[in-house]
Protein backbone atom coordinates (compact mmCIF):
# COMPACT_ATOMS: atom_id res chain seq x y z
CA UNK A 1 0.00 0.00 0.00
CA UNK A 2 2.67 2.38 0.89
CA UNK A 3 3.77 1.81 -2.51
CA UNK A 4 1.39 2.15 -4.34
CA UNK A 5 1.02 5.79 -2.47
CA UNK A 6 4.26 6.70 -3.37
CA UNK A 7 3.75 5.62 -6.53
CA UNK A 8 0.48 7.67 -6.96
CA UNK A 9 2.34 11.02 -5.93
CA UNK A 10 5.36 10.62 -8.10
CA UNK A 11 2.97 10.52 -10.81
CA UNK A 12 1.33 13.66 -10.03
CA UNK A 13 4.17 15.43 -9.67
CA UNK A 14 5.45 14.58 -12.71
CA UNK A 15 1.87 15.81 -14.54
CA UNK A 16 1.79 18.96 -12.66
CA UNK A 17 5.04 19.83 -13.84
CA UNK A 18 4.44 18.93 -18.04
CA UNK A 19 1.43 21.07 -17.26
CA UNK A 20 3.29 24.05 -16.07
CA UNK A 21 5.72 23.75 -18.89
CA UNK A 22 3.19 23.30 -21.33
CA UNK A 23 1.25 26.79 -20.07
CA UNK A 24 4.71 28.24 -20.20
CA UNK A 25 5.14 27.21 -23.92
CA UNK A 26 1.74 28.46 -24.90
CA UNK A 27 2.52 31.55 -23.38
CA UNK A 28 5.58 32.24 -24.88
CA UNK A 29 5.47 34.13 -28.11
CA UNK A 30 9.49 33.53 -29.53
CA UNK A 31 12.80 33.04 -28.37
CA UNK A 32 15.70 34.01 -30.79
CA UNK A 33 19.18 34.68 -30.31
CA UNK A 34 21.61 37.18 -31.56
CA UNK A 35 25.28 37.29 -31.28
CA UNK A 36 26.16 36.27 -27.56
CA UNK A 37 22.87 37.02 -26.16
CA UNK A 38 19.64 34.94 -25.95
CA UNK A 39 15.84 36.65 -25.68
CA UNK A 40 12.58 35.59 -25.00
CA UNK A 41 9.29 37.26 -25.51
CA UNK A 42 6.73 35.74 -23.06
CA UNK A 43 2.76 37.26 -22.68
CA UNK A 44 1.16 37.14 -19.42
CA UNK A 45 -1.55 34.19 -18.88
CA UNK A 46 -3.83 36.64 -16.75
CA UNK A 47 -3.49 39.72 -19.01
CA UNK A 48 -2.88 39.82 -22.26
CA UNK A 49 -1.70 43.08 -22.75
CA UNK A 50 1.35 42.36 -20.36
CA UNK A 51 4.80 41.21 -21.99
CA UNK A 52 7.92 40.21 -20.98
CA UNK A 53 11.48 40.15 -22.84
CA UNK A 54 14.17 38.37 -20.64
CA UNK A 55 17.26 39.46 -22.30
CA UNK A 56 20.08 36.82 -21.02
CA UNK A 57 23.98 36.64 -22.13
CA UNK A 58 26.13 33.82 -22.28
CA UNK A 59 30.00 34.60 -21.64
CA UNK A 60 30.29 38.35 -19.99
CA UNK A 61 28.12 40.16 -17.28
CA UNK A 62 25.55 42.50 -18.06
CA UNK A 63 26.39 45.65 -16.39
CA UNK A 64 23.41 47.97 -17.95
CA UNK A 65 20.33 47.96 -20.27
CA UNK A 66 19.23 50.93 -22.24
CA UNK A 67 15.43 50.69 -22.78
CA UNK A 68 13.21 53.60 -23.83
CA UNK A 69 10.42 54.24 -26.25
CA UNK A 70 9.68 56.00 -29.69
CA UNK A 71 6.52 57.25 -30.87
CA UNK A 72 5.28 57.59 -35.03
CA UNK A 73 5.61 54.91 -35.18
CA UNK A 74 5.53 53.58 -32.04
CA UNK A 75 8.28 51.05 -30.74
CA UNK A 76 10.09 49.93 -27.74
CA UNK A 77 14.07 50.12 -28.26
CA UNK A 78 16.61 47.94 -26.29
CA UNK A 79 20.48 48.16 -26.36
CA UNK A 80 22.53 45.52 -24.92
CA UNK A 81 26.16 47.16 -24.93
CA UNK A 82 29.41 44.88 -25.37
CA UNK A 83 27.40 42.62 -27.98
CA UNK A 84 26.98 43.62 -31.85
CA UNK A 85 25.87 41.87 -35.03
CA UNK A 86 26.74 42.30 -38.66
CA UNK A 87 23.55 41.40 -39.79
CA UNK A 88 19.92 43.33 -39.80
CA UNK A 89 17.14 40.89 -39.78
CA UNK A 90 13.26 41.04 -39.29
CA UNK A 91 11.37 38.58 -37.18
CA UNK A 92 7.34 38.93 -37.98
CA UNK A 93 4.65 38.25 -35.00
CA UNK A 94 1.50 37.16 -35.09
CA UNK A 95 -0.09 38.94 -32.10
CA UNK A 96 -2.39 41.51 -31.36
CA UNK A 97 -0.11 44.08 -30.12
CA UNK A 98 3.20 43.46 -31.41
CA UNK A 99 4.04 43.90 -35.41
CA UNK A 100 7.57 42.78 -35.56
CA UNK A 101 10.95 42.51 -33.87
CA UNK A 102 13.89 44.34 -35.68
CA UNK A 103 17.42 43.49 -35.31
CA UNK A 104 20.00 46.75 -36.02
CA UNK A 105 23.78 46.95 -36.69
CA UNK A 106 25.99 49.24 -34.73
CA UNK A 107 29.13 49.47 -34.02
CA UNK A 108 29.34 49.22 -30.14
CA UNK A 109 26.06 47.89 -28.97
CA UNK A 110 23.16 44.91 -30.13
CA UNK A 111 20.10 47.02 -30.87
CA UNK A 112 16.36 45.48 -30.69
CA UNK A 113 13.58 47.82 -31.64
CA UNK A 114 9.98 46.01 -31.00
CA UNK A 115 7.15 47.65 -33.21
CA UNK A 116 3.63 47.78 -31.47
CA UNK A 117 0.55 48.40 -33.06
CA UNK A 118 -1.23 50.70 -30.79
CA UNK A 119 -0.18 54.42 -31.10
CA UNK A 120 -0.57 55.33 -26.70
CA UNK A 121 2.99 55.69 -24.78
CA UNK A 122 3.84 51.77 -23.50
CA UNK A 123 4.14 51.65 -19.94
CA UNK A 124 7.88 50.27 -19.57
CA UNK A 125 9.96 48.76 -16.32
CA UNK A 126 13.00 47.19 -16.25
CA UNK A 127 14.66 44.47 -13.21
CA UNK A 128 18.04 42.70 -12.65
CA UNK A 129 17.50 39.15 -11.94
CA UNK A 130 21.30 37.95 -11.89
CA UNK A 131 24.77 39.47 -13.35
CA UNK A 132 23.67 38.67 -16.83
CA UNK A 133 20.04 38.33 -16.91
CA UNK A 134 17.71 41.25 -17.57
CA UNK A 135 13.95 41.11 -17.60
CA UNK A 136 11.88 44.25 -19.39
CA UNK A 137 8.30 44.30 -18.88
CA UNK A 138 6.05 46.18 -21.16
CA UNK A 139 2.00 46.97 -21.14
CA UNK A 140 1.25 48.44 -25.04
CA UNK A 141 -1.93 50.15 -23.68
CA UNK A 142 -0.97 51.70 -20.52
CA UNK A 143 -0.32 55.26 -20.78
CA UNK A 144 2.41 57.08 -18.44
CA UNK A 145 0.51 59.41 -16.21
CA UNK A 146 2.29 63.05 -15.78
CA UNK A 147 1.92 64.77 -12.70
CA UNK A 148 0.62 68.42 -13.46
CA UNK A 149 1.39 70.49 -10.55
CA UNK A 150 -0.61 74.02 -10.03
CA UNK A 151 2.38 76.93 -9.68
CA UNK A 152 1.51 79.32 -6.84
CA UNK A 153 1.66 82.59 -7.32
CA UNK A 154 4.86 83.79 -6.97
CA UNK A 155 6.07 86.81 -4.34
CA UNK A 156 6.49 89.12 -7.04
CA UNK A 157 3.26 88.72 -8.11
CA UNK A 158 1.64 89.56 -4.77
CA UNK A 159 3.75 92.62 -4.78
CA UNK A 160 2.65 93.97 -8.15
CA UNK A 161 -1.40 93.13 -7.07
CA UNK A 162 -0.20 95.27 -4.11
CA UNK A 163 1.35 98.02 -5.63
CA UNK A 164 -1.83 97.99 -8.50
CA UNK A 165 -4.45 98.65 -5.47
CA UNK A 166 -2.41 101.70 -3.98
CA UNK A 167 -2.40 102.87 -7.60
CA UNK A 168 -6.05 102.94 -7.65
CA UNK A 169 -7.03 104.20 -4.72
CA UNK A 170 -4.49 107.81 -5.54
CA UNK A 171 -6.11 108.20 -8.97
CA UNK A 172 -9.30 108.43 -7.04
CA UNK A 173 -8.31 110.76 -5.07
CA UNK A 174 -6.57 112.90 -7.80
CA UNK A 175 -9.70 113.16 -9.85
CA UNK A 176 -11.38 114.79 -7.12
CA UNK A 177 -11.87 118.67 -7.40
CA UNK A 178 -9.58 120.36 -4.34
CA UNK A 179 -11.73 123.03 -2.62
CA UNK A 180 -10.35 125.86 -0.98
CA UNK A 181 -13.17 126.73 1.99
CA UNK A 182 -12.84 130.49 3.00
CA UNK A 183 -13.20 131.67 6.36
CA UNK A 184 -15.72 130.23 9.01
CA UNK A 185 -18.14 132.73 8.69
CA UNK A 186 -18.95 132.40 5.19
CA UNK A 187 -19.94 129.18 3.81
CA UNK A 188 -19.14 129.98 0.21
CA UNK A 189 -16.90 126.96 -1.47
CA UNK A 190 -14.53 128.35 -4.56
CA UNK A 191 -12.62 125.61 -6.68
CA UNK A 192 -9.40 126.01 -7.39
CA UNK A 193 -9.12 127.62 -11.22
CA UNK A 194 -5.98 126.85 -13.30
CA UNK A 195 -3.80 130.07 -14.55
CA UNK A 196 -4.96 130.95 -18.23
CA UNK A 197 -2.10 130.59 -20.90
CA UNK A 198 -0.80 133.28 -23.36
CA UNK A 199 -0.56 132.97 -27.20
CA UNK A 200 2.87 133.48 -26.50
CA UNK A 201 3.05 130.44 -24.26
CA UNK A 202 1.29 127.95 -26.91
CA UNK A 203 3.60 128.64 -29.70
CA UNK A 204 6.02 127.84 -27.26
CA UNK A 205 4.61 124.65 -26.73
CA UNK A 206 3.97 123.67 -29.81
CA UNK A 207 7.58 124.51 -31.21
CA UNK A 208 8.53 122.28 -28.38
CA UNK A 209 6.46 119.46 -29.25
CA UNK A 210 7.60 119.32 -32.73
CA UNK A 211 11.37 119.33 -31.77
CA UNK A 212 10.58 115.84 -30.07
CA UNK A 213 8.32 114.60 -32.65
CA UNK A 214 11.50 115.27 -34.81
CA UNK A 215 14.06 113.84 -32.61
CA UNK A 216 11.62 110.49 -32.08
CA UNK A 217 11.28 110.16 -35.79
CA UNK A 218 14.85 110.50 -36.34
CA UNK A 219 15.58 107.90 -33.81
CA UNK A 220 12.87 105.39 -35.53
CA UNK A 221 14.92 106.02 -39.06
CA UNK A 222 18.34 104.89 -37.46
CA UNK A 223 17.01 101.59 -35.76
CA UNK A 224 15.59 100.55 -38.95
CA UNK A 225 18.36 101.23 -41.05
CA UNK A 226 20.33 98.14 -38.13
CA UNK A 227 21.11 95.14 -39.88
CA UNK A 228 19.53 92.17 -38.00
CA UNK A 229 21.51 89.36 -37.66
CA UNK A 230 19.99 86.00 -39.43
CA UNK A 231 17.92 83.59 -36.70
CA UNK A 232 19.52 79.84 -36.89
CA UNK A 233 17.43 77.15 -38.19
CA UNK A 234 16.00 75.16 -35.45
CA UNK A 235 15.19 71.17 -36.48
CA UNK A 236 12.05 70.80 -34.05
CA UNK A 237 11.20 66.75 -35.64
CA UNK A 238 11.84 64.01 -38.03
CA UNK A 239 8.66 62.34 -39.23
CA UNK A 240 7.55 59.53 -41.81
CA UNK A 241 4.48 59.68 -44.07
CA UNK A 242 3.21 59.10 -47.86
CA UNK A 243 3.68 62.07 -50.49
CA UNK A 244 -0.22 62.89 -51.87
CA UNK A 245 1.55 63.58 -54.86
CA UNK A 246 3.80 60.88 -55.91
CA UNK A 247 2.05 58.26 -53.36
CA UNK A 248 5.73 57.51 -52.27
CA UNK A 249 7.26 57.28 -49.12
CA UNK A 250 8.64 60.53 -48.01
CA UNK A 251 10.82 61.95 -44.65
CA UNK A 252 9.44 65.50 -43.45
CA UNK A 253 11.55 67.44 -41.25
CA UNK A 254 10.29 70.16 -39.01
CA UNK A 255 12.23 72.63 -39.67
CA UNK A 256 11.63 76.36 -37.44
CA UNK A 257 13.18 79.77 -39.59
CA UNK A 258 14.35 77.29 -42.56
CA UNK A 259 16.85 79.09 -44.11
CA UNK A 260 19.92 77.56 -46.38
CA UNK A 261 20.03 73.52 -46.67
CA UNK A 262 21.42 71.32 -49.28
CA UNK A 263 21.51 67.62 -50.09
CA UNK A 264 24.11 65.26 -52.23
CA UNK A 265 24.44 62.20 -52.92
CA UNK A 266 27.88 60.35 -51.22
CA UNK A 267 27.19 56.22 -52.12
CA UNK A 268 24.76 54.63 -53.57
CA UNK A 269 22.73 54.16 -50.67
CA UNK A 270 23.07 57.17 -48.55
CA UNK A 271 22.08 60.44 -48.91
CA UNK A 272 23.47 63.92 -46.53
CA UNK A 273 21.19 66.84 -46.23
CA UNK A 274 23.09 70.38 -44.72
CA UNK A 275 20.91 72.70 -43.01
CA UNK A 276 23.53 76.14 -42.45
CA UNK A 277 23.64 77.29 -38.61
CA UNK A 278 20.99 74.74 -37.43
CA UNK A 279 20.41 73.50 -34.15
CA UNK A 280 18.59 70.67 -32.49
CA UNK A 281 15.60 70.92 -30.37
CA UNK A 282 16.29 67.79 -28.48
CA UNK A 283 18.52 65.38 -28.10
CA UNK A 284 16.75 62.38 -28.78
CA UNK A 285 17.01 63.61 -32.50
CA UNK A 286 20.37 62.31 -32.31
CA UNK A 287 18.89 58.40 -31.90
CA UNK A 288 18.26 56.73 -35.60
CA UNK A 289 14.97 57.16 -36.38
CA UNK A 290 13.83 54.04 -38.31
CA UNK A 291 10.49 54.50 -40.74
CA UNK A 292 7.77 52.18 -40.83
CA UNK A 293 8.24 48.15 -41.96
CA UNK A 294 5.99 49.27 -45.08
CA UNK A 295 8.11 52.08 -46.35
CA UNK A 296 10.57 49.45 -48.45
CA UNK A 297 12.70 52.23 -50.19
CA UNK A 298 13.36 53.77 -46.94
CA UNK A 299 16.16 52.47 -44.49
CA UNK A 300 17.18 54.73 -41.85
CA UNK A 301 17.45 58.63 -41.02
CA UNK A 302 20.16 59.70 -38.53
CA UNK A 303 20.65 63.39 -37.64
CA UNK A 304 24.61 64.77 -36.14
CA UNK A 305 25.86 68.25 -35.52
CA UNK A 306 28.82 69.32 -37.20
CA UNK A 307 30.00 72.70 -36.39
CA UNK A 308 27.47 75.40 -36.79
CA UNK A 309 25.63 73.23 -39.20
CA UNK A 310 23.20 69.76 -39.03
CA UNK A 311 23.84 67.35 -40.79
CA UNK A 312 20.94 64.59 -41.46
CA UNK A 313 22.16 61.13 -43.42
CA UNK A 314 19.59 59.15 -45.08
CA UNK A 315 19.90 55.65 -45.87
CA UNK A 316 18.03 54.13 -48.93
CA UNK A 317 17.64 50.79 -50.88
CA UNK A 318 19.12 50.14 -54.26
CA UNK A 319 18.17 52.08 -57.10
CA UNK A 320 16.18 54.64 -55.31
CA UNK A 321 16.52 58.67 -55.77
CA UNK A 322 15.04 61.09 -54.08
CA UNK A 323 13.67 64.90 -54.05
CA UNK A 324 13.24 67.67 -51.80
CA UNK A 325 10.34 70.11 -51.74
CA UNK A 326 10.19 72.92 -50.00
CA UNK A 327 6.83 74.42 -47.45
CA UNK A 328 6.72 76.56 -44.78
CA UNK A 329 9.15 75.19 -41.81
CA UNK A 330 9.42 71.99 -43.61
CA UNK A 331 11.34 70.25 -45.84
CA UNK A 332 10.13 66.68 -47.75
CA UNK A 333 11.98 64.42 -48.98
CA UNK A 334 10.32 62.38 -51.05
CA UNK A 335 11.14 59.18 -53.12
CA UNK A 336 10.92 59.67 -57.01
CA UNK A 337 8.74 57.50 -59.25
Amino acid sequence: MIYLKNLFLIVLFITFLSSSISLSEENRITTFKESDVHFSLTKDSLNSDKYELEVKRESNPLSNLDVFSLLDPTRIVVDIPGSRTNTARNIRIDDSNIKSIRIGIHPSKLRIVIDLTKDKTPFISVNKITGNVYKVQFSPSENVKKEIKEKKPQEEDLSILKETKKTKKVIQKRQKIDFIREPKNKFSITPKVKPITKPDDVIKMKEEEKEKAKKVASKTKKSSNIKRKPTSQVLDGITFELCKRTKKPSIVLLISNLGKYSIIRTTKNIYELTLKNASLKDNNLLLPQFPPTTYKELQLVSAREKGKDIIVRIYVGDSVSLEVDNKKNKLCINVKK
